[in-house]
């Protein structure tokens, strides 16, 4: 049991606790991960369409 413990943590025991807290956190609401996921999404093509029209405005 240790063992499966070990390899169940391990990937997350380097992180610092407050972002495994955080983690922990929004795990218990899977819905408003995929939210956050999808905002994040959306505003990075924002972004890229942004910056794609301004790289092109100052040719």
């Amino acid at each position: 049991m240790p063992e499966q413990l070990q390899q169940l943590v391990a990937p997350i025991e380097l992180y610092p606790d407050v972002v495994v807290a955080q983690i922990l956190v929004a795990a218990n609401d899977p819905v408003d991960i995929v939210a956050a996921d999808r905002g994040a999404e959306r505003r990075s093509a924002v972004s890229d369409t942004d910056g794609r029209r301004r790289a092109t405005a100052q040719v």
